[in-house]
């Protein structure tokens, strides 16, 4: 089974998992919780399958996943013990009786899990199949990475205190 498939299928669980606990809690935001980390979880999985442990795989899998990490931990520790956010409540409120339990696994679940599929194809496609040369690209990614991952954290800092 190729690379692409075998994602496919494990953020197609990583989200069913994430869409029973949503139903089981009757709170589908607990969806933003599982975003950052679900980008771990594609990052590992490739890294560890393809067996392909260069250093473009390595910086890629740990870029990844400490961005991935914070995102998860910053969303978890503002989220924890709140009620459910008002988007996914206008949501639910806008499908009563219309099956909503299934409208939510569509529109919010897999439609993440589609999205996140899509965003991922360069950490799939660079964990999976050995590089030419990127030595070159190592530094100004790097540079690009950390200057997004200062702004996300700078701002994620001004949000809480405003």
């Amino acid at each position: 089974m190729n690379i692409f498939l075998q994602v496919l299928i494990v953020l197609f669980t990583y989200f069913l998992i994430f869409y029973v606990m949503a139903q089981v809690l009757k709170n589908n935001s607990i969806v933003d919780i599982g975003w950052g980390l679900g980008f771990v979880v594609v990052a590992i999985y490739t890294f560890f399958v393809s067996g392909i442990f260069d250093l473009t795989s390595i910086i890629v899998t740990a870029v990844v996943s400490l961005w991935g990490l914070r995102l998860f931990y910053h969303i978890i520790r503002r989220n924890w013990k709140k009620p459910e956010d008002y988007r996914y409540i206008n949501m639910r409120k806008s499908w009563e009786g219309r099956n909503p339990a299934l409208k939510a696994f569509i529109r919010v679940f897999m439609l993440q899990m589609l999205l996140m599929y899509i965003i991922s194809l360069p950490v799939i496609i660079s964990n999976s199949y050995e590089g030419s040369n990127p030595i070159p690209w190592i530094i100004p990614g790097l540079i690009i990475w950390g200057t997004g991952f200062a702004f996300e954290v700078i701002g994620d800092a001004q949000l809480k205190t405003f």
